[in-house]
């Protein structure tokens, strides 16, 4: 009698690990990450799209991390980088915008400027949800 017992809670807990399993849904999120060698270090991208699979979720990622580049060269030379081209292409959740380590120590307006601009952008949330 105690076998039986014994089996007919293991298999219980079973069903209950199978269930919550099964009634867990993840979530997918499309991440563009705009930036330098400071984003693409590492492979961080990877390194958070991997964090997330840990736990279920699935994310999407696109990058545009050329070294050294700013922020307002994404903006000001589309011809050259492909960071705009890429948030209009849609269907972004976030982007992640991370400007070159000396952006601030000289000339603050352009670079504040160039952030603002992308996340203030009309066309920008239509492609975008949320700019980080």
């Amino acid at each position: 009698m105690k076998f039986n017992l014994y089996f007919t809670q293991i298999g219980f807990c079973f069903l209950v690990v199978s269930v919550s399993t099964v009634a867990q849904t993840s979530n997918s999120k499309n991440v563009l990450f705009l930036g330098n060698s400071y984003t693409s270090a590492n492979n961080l991208p990877q390194m958070i799209a991997d964090a997330a699979a840990s736990v279920g979720d699935t994310l999407n990622y696109e990058s545009e991390t050329p070294g050294g580049a700013f922020l307002a060269n994404l903006i000001n030379f589309p011809s050259y980088y492909n960071g705009v081209s890429k948030i209009m292409n849609g269907g972004w959740d976030h982007v992640v915008m991370q400007d070159q380590s000396l952006a601030y120590s000289n000339y603050v307006p352009l670079h504040v400027n160039a952030a603002h601009q992308l996340d203030s952008c009309p066309t920008f949330h239509v492609f975008c949800k949320k700019g980080i």
